[in-house]
């Protein structure tokens, strides 16, 4: 099925909240400041046997790199739609804000809902809990894709969502689409304190401590 922004690709007996798709992407182009060059391409399993049976990966969803396709199991999916965008229009940060940037947007446009949640809960509020809780890892911890992942997502992903959406509120997207267009996915520490100094004008790290800051003890 070919819509105005997305062409959408389901089993016969499946479907996609198209509507709900097309308004999310109408606003993150917006929101981003990054217009599509074409449609993104969006292919919906049933559930993950049928997902595995397809492609052989079994998970929720990715997207291709460099492209504008993306997989996964929801209806509706702004997550995989923002690392499709980001792949296509920009190219893939390191994993601290390359999950964060997908995160910082899971926001609900047709349901009117514009502040960004994890599981329902706002994502500020899941960083503070585990601040509070002692979770975060420092983060010289977080900088490289291996070390990322080896942390429980369902902690590094709302707690860097919380994380990039601090850094765009203190300097805006032009500068975020300047990092992400400078950096790579596999970029060591070094190269990304390095590239997010020269598109935010301050460092990582202070960053990161206005950030915590921010959360309180």
């Amino acid at each position: 099925m070919t819509a105005d922004q997305g062409i959408y690709h389901f089993a016969e007996g499946d479907s996609v909240d198209v509507a709900w798709q097309e308004a999310y992407y109408v606003w993150l182009q917006d929101r981003m400041g990054v217009e599509l060059s074409r449609r993104l391409e969006y292919f919906k399993y049933r559930d993950r046997a049928h997902m595995r049976w397809a492609t052989d990966r079994e998970t929720n969803g990715w997207a291709d790199v460099g492209t504008y396709r993306f997989h996964t199991i929801w209806p509706t999916d702004n997550h995989e739609a923002v690392h499709a965008l980001v792949s296509a229009e920009l190219t893939p940060a390191p994993p601290l804000v390359n999950e964060g940037i997908a995160v910082a947007h899971r926001i609900f446009p047709a349901d009117e809902i514009f502040e960004a949640r994890w599981n329902g809960t706002a994502l500020d509020d899941w960083a503070r809990t585990f601040r509070s809780e002692g979770r975060i890892p420092p983060l010289e911890e977080l900088l490289r894709g291996p070390d990322f992942f080896r942390f429980d997502t369902e902690m590094t992903y709302p707690m860097a969502g919380s994380f990039v959406k601090s850094v765009i509120e203190a300097h805006g997207y032009g500068p975020i689409r300047a990092f992400f267009r400078a950096s790579t996915f596999e970029d060591s520490p070094s190269a990304f304190r390095a590239s997010f100094q020269d598109a935010f004008g301050e460092t990582l790290d202070a960053a990161w401590a206005r950030w915590l800051e921010r959360l309180g003890s």
